[in-house]
């Protein structure tokens, strides 16, 4: 039009009329181009703070951390280790790390999820149960028991925690005294190590000797006694092979492995007996049942443990029975005896709080945001795992299906992302900007022109 309208002036003096409305109109238009031009360049402006101080996640203080809230830096890192914060020097020491170790035998690194043939392992707080409720993928948790801490860790492949592709890490790599490698991940302090970890014994377990055998009566003359090779097992055995307390146990002594953990739970409110993959409600009332069964052929001492982590993101222990509730969220019983063949009883009382916390997760199922270990924290589902995992699933809001909806649909942008897409669309609206006050400025010289040459 502006072309049109300039190169037919001078053949049709009448269109210095439309001229004039089109100039007219060329300054409306600049008025709304440079409004639009300072609200990009505010959101310019906005998106430079994002890169230059990035923000933190609200939610980094997942209960699966080793670090609560994670490191921003190595020195960071030191200095946990140096005043044992959160028991972070006695864990280290279970993986034969130092604290000179991380300042002299380590260097900051990008890890991949899928590195050594998908064969890292990383240790948390909270168990998972066989299979990753957020992503479902296998985890092949192993429990580990660190010495010097009553509760029980937990690792599993580092993989099981990735929405769809391989996540990345910033994470520190250290040498340990096993020459296993290890890497120490920044998000949440968890240690990674690659190779699958041998499993200690998930219970302490003390065999109980049985009471002494009768001694045999004297018989009228002398036969051959025969001798009882496992004197901790009852009856008479010949044989080393039958020492075992149990088929699972790895050695004579090793009572641990015949004790077999079952969970089961039921809403109390809506009198749901198999409260599992059901949906609770806010004040709901849900009793935990643990049993403990030992399927050993002699008596085993115990200490019986229940992470409930999870849980109390969104449920307030109304009664633990005589059991005592750590700072890491761990509910310890005192030690017991269970006999051959026995099982012990627990229970925990919950209440679901009322209103339902709708706290962000920190990365929500499916997330491609910024990878750390914890997403199934605030997920509006209460996992819980003791031989068999318990899901109790909450009523999702607005808020939370639009946290799931947006995170597993929208692209993956950072902060550089933003900032590169903020700083084309300024220069867009930049361009047409000046164009249209150019454009502007020509018309008012063409009809000063046209004004003072008479219309020649």
């Amino acid at each position: 039009m502006f072309n049109k309208l300039l190169s037919n002036l001078p053949f049709n003096p009448s269109l210095i009329n439309q001229v004039s409305f089109y100039g007219q109109r060329l300054k409306k238009e600049t008025s709304v181009r440079r409004m639009g031009f300072l609200l990009v360049s505010l959101t310019l402006f906005l998106q430079l703070f994002a890169v230059f101080s990035p923000a933190q996640p609200t939610l980094a203080r997942a209960g699966n951390d080793l670090i609560p809230g994670g490191v921003t830096s190595k020195a960071e890192l030191i200095d946990h280790c140096n005043h044992d914060d959160f028991q972070y020097a006695t864990i280290l020491k279970h993986f034969a790390i130092t604290c000179a170790n991380l300042a002299n035998n380590s260097a900051v690194v990008t890890l991949h999820s899928n590195d050594f043939g998908n064969t890292l392992y990383s240790m948390g707080r909270q168990p998972q149960g066989p299979v990753n409720l957020s992503t479902h993928r296998t985890t092949n948790e192993v429990t580990v028991n660190v010495s010097g801490i009553q509760q029980p860790f937990y690792m599993r492949l580092l993989s099981s925690w990735d929405a769809r592709v391989p996540s990345t890490y910033t994470a520190l790599s250290v040498g340990n005294g096993f020459d296993v490698q290890s890497f120490i991940l920044f998000s949440c302090g968890n240690i990674v190590q690659k190779g699958k970890p041998t499993p200690p014994p998930t219970l302490v377990a003390k065999p109980v000797p049985p009471p002494p055998a009768p001694k045999p009566k004297p018989l009228p003359k002398p036969v051959p006694v025969p001798v009882d090779v496992c004197p901790l097992v009852p009856g008479l055995q010949t044989d080393k092979s039958q020492c075992k307390p149990c088929s699972k146990s790895k050695n004579d002594n090793d009572v641990a492995d015949c004790l077999v953990p079952s969970k089961k739970a039921k809403n109390v409110t809506q009198n749901i007996s198999n409260a599992n993959n059901t949906t609770a409600n806010a004040g709901d009332s849900i009793v935990y049942t643990l049993q403990l069964q030992n399927i050993a052929k002699i008596s085993a001492k115990t200490t019986v443990f229940e992470s409930m982590g999870d849980v109390l993101e969104y449920a307030d222990i109304t009664n633990l029975h005589g059991a005592t509730l750590t700072s890491a969220k761990v509910v310890i019983w005192p030690e017991e005896t269970i006999p051959a063949g026995g099982v012990t009883t627990h229970e925990i009382n919950v209440k679901v709080k009322d209103p339902v916390p709708q706290t962000p997760s920190p990365c929500p199922p499916g997330s491609l945001a910024s990878p750390c270990p914890n997403s199934g924290s605030f997920d509006m589902i209460m996992t819980n795992v003791y031989g068999n995992t318990i899901n109790i699933k909450l009523p999702p809001t607005i808020i939370k299906t639009t946290e799931i909806v947006t995170t597993t649909s929208l692209p993956n942008t950072g902060p550089g992302t933003g900032l590169i897409v903020s700083f084309v669309m300024t220069s867009i609206v930049g361009y047409f900007l000046a164009r249209s006050r150019l454009m502007a400025k020509e018309l008012a010289i063409v009809r000063h022109d046209y004004s003072t040459s008479g219309g020649m």
